[in-house]
């Protein structure tokens, strides 16, 4: 990976020099484990449960800064995951026209990632002293008492740095990756920890072989329920995305839809009759209105005006666009508001 020596992370020696760039006291640098707090949470993503850990104002502040320099680095072009105007949809539109696709992801994988792959990429490739890494590192990484199975420091969900960190940290087991997709002619792109591999020719099945051959060198490996190999005439699901094998069109998958149906479900079971059933059916309708909103992007052609007119209706009642970071003053208001129009 080329590292340009104008990145202000390149060749960084002195702790001062860090704090300058990051705004912040060389004293909170030296004694970050006194100052931060990292507080988990859960949050349920389809019939699984993600632990989830959110810094604190001052720790997150420094993270979105370290994560601004880190994007401005030159990153391939196949990585999608956590890079501005990139996503799962053009992760997906990549693969969209080869016939031949699989997939795979990497079992548990922010976890599983250890400090010292993240020390290593700050040591070894962007040539930082040893303190400044290991400052650095502490930053990014956190070892949760809550998960047994992973005792050591490992990059949290949930912090902003972690995604194009996970890439980073283990730049050479992907760039191996990529070489062999390079030297076979196969399309490969990265969205987090999920990969997509894509040739306009049959891909052999010895491959994913050798990619898992790769994966276990870095103590990770391949989750074996989550490789798939689909055929020319099969529909493809790539990051959450279905591919049409006769048109190349792209539909909206039923895991979805489904949702779609729970929260509509949902919405119509609740009574609002507490300040509490306001606020979940407030959830209720900004996860529809995002689910709505993949399904736009996905297949321009679907419309939903019915379940858009439910959520118009609701709507008019907000005062701030979201429940997290609004006020308990500001949500009352919004629930007073609704219950005073039915």
């Amino acid at each position: 990976m080329f590292i340009d020596e104008k990145n202000s992370l390149a060749n960084l020696q002195k702790k001062t020099k860090l704090a300058k760039i990051l705004n912040c006291d060389v004293e909170y640098l030296k004694n970050f484990s006194d100052y931060s707090e990292v507080k988990s949470f859960d949050k349920r993503v389809g019939p699984k449960t993600r632990r989830l850990f959110n810094a604190d104002p001052n720790h997150k502040k420094i993270l979105r800064k370290i994560n601004k320099l880190l994007l401005s680095m030159n990153i391939p072009d196949y990585v999608y995951g956590g890079r501005p105007n990139r996503d799962y949809l053009s992760n997906a539109f990549l693969h969209k026209k080869n016939p031949y696709i699989q997939t795979a992801d990497i079992r548990s994988f922010f976890p599983s990632t250890h400090e010292s792959y993240v020390y290593g990429f700050f040591k070894n490739k962007l040539l930082m002293s040893e303190d400044v890494s290991k400052i650095l590192t502490d930053l990014t990484t956190y070892s949760s008492s809550e998960s047994p199975h992973y005792p050591e420091k490992s990059l949290p969900q949930g912090f902003p740095t972690s995604t194009i960190m996970s890439y980073l940290a283990y730049f050479d087991m992907f760039n191996g990756i990529y070489k062999q997709c390079r030297d076979r002619n196969i399309h490969f792109s990265l969205f987090v920890d999920d990969m997509t591999f894509s040739s306009d020719v049959k891909i052999p099945k010895s491959f994913i072989r050798h990619i898992n051959n790769i994966v276990t060198q870095y103590d990770l490996s391949l989750h074996p329920n989550k490789i798939r190999r689909f055929s020319v005439d099969q529909p493809k699901l790539v990051t959450g995305v279905i591919i049409d094998p006769k048109t190349n069109n792209f539909h909206i998958p039923n895991k979805l839809h489904k949702k779609i149906y729970t929260n509509i479900q949902n919405f119509h079971s609740l009574n609002v009759n507490t300040y509490t059933d306001y606020v979940n059916l407030k959830r209720i309708i900004l996860s529809l209105k995002g689910q709505l909103a993949s399904c736009s992007r996905i297949d321009q052609e679907k419309t939903f005006n019915h379940i858009i007119k439910v959520i118009q209706d609701v709507e008019i009642h907000f005062i701030v666009p979201s429940v997290k970071g609004a006020t308990h003053r500001q949500l009352y208001e919004e629930y007073i508001s609704f219950v005073s129009f039915r």
